[in-house]
């Protein structure tokens, strides 16, 4: 099982880290759950993850979990 740490920064991007805290993907929220991903190879998706309850935090991992599934 892969470790990765997750931060929200003060401009609402989340960014995804290993242990040595190399930079996987940054993504962020657009509009009504869609979300916009660059992982660090320069590949750029977009999932649609809504936020349920206003729990953006949940929404947060799923989308750090379908990003780095390949």
């Amino acid at each position: 099982m892969r470790v990765v740490t997750l931060w929200r920064t003060r401009d609402g991007t989340y960014a995804v880290r290993d242990d040595q805290m190399r930079l996987l993907a940054e993504f962020w929220a657009e509009k009504e759950g869609w979300w916009r991903g660059e992982l660090a190879d320069g590949t750029v998706r977009r999932l649609w993850v809504p936020v349920r309850d206003g729990d953006e935090e949940t929404a947060a991992r799923e989308v750090t979990k379908r990003l780095l599934s390949r």
